[in-house]
């Protein structure tokens, strides 16, 4: 899944409530922020560092993290903000590509989180199922050549009902599956 809007339009809260459906979750975040401040940390070192119920953080320290990420989380869900921190030109030999290809069968729920289509690394668009659009301030068009046409479309046309309604209530949302 992947939410995308401005600062302040609902994501973070729309997150915790996805993480708060399973018995556990994980947001991993590239620098200290709310988040971190008001979440248990998870070490995300051993298998007992994620042997908990609840809600978790992690600030980013490096690759071993996805590595024990996928070594031991299992049955939980994972959110990821800003994508742009732990995708970089070895996304195709990371612990987080395998994280996210075998996300079903490690039970895996995998939320990304962004300001806009421009924060989202090209290589993502392949795995995204769904779209929850809140106001963003810039285009789906960005990325036209990373998704596909139809699902372009849908997008577009998202974007530019949520930016209306925005207008009245800054909280609104679309969601959509390409499924």
């Amino acid at each position: 899944m992947l939410l995308l809007g401005v600062r302040g339009c609902g994501k973070s809260t729309f997150a915790e409530a996805v993480a708060c459906i399973g018995k556990r979750a994980l947001f991993v975040v590239p620098t200290w922020d709310d988040w971190a401040d008001k979440l248990p940390e998870c070490k995300c070192r051993a298998r007992k560092d994620f042997d908990y119920t609840g809600v978790r953080c992690r600030v980013y320290e490096n690759e071993t993290d996805f590595v024990a990420i996928y070594k031991h989380l299992h049955d939980a869900v994972l959110v990821l903000d800003d994508p742009r921190a732990y995708i970089g030109s070895n996304f195709d030999h990371s612990a987080l590509k395998k994280i996210i290809i075998v996300s079903r069968k490690m039970m895996l729920d995998i939320v990304f989180v962004a300001h806009g289509f421009r924060d989202i690394p090209p290589a993502l668009f392949t795995y995204i199922t769904d779209y929850v659009l809140f106001n963003t301030m810039d285009e789906p068009r960005l990325r036209k050549a990373w998704i596909p046409p139809h699902i372009l479309q849908k997008l577009e046309t998202a974007v530019n009902t949520v930016r209306t309604q925005a207008l009245k209530n800054p909280y609104a949302k679309i969601h959509i599956t390409t499924e």
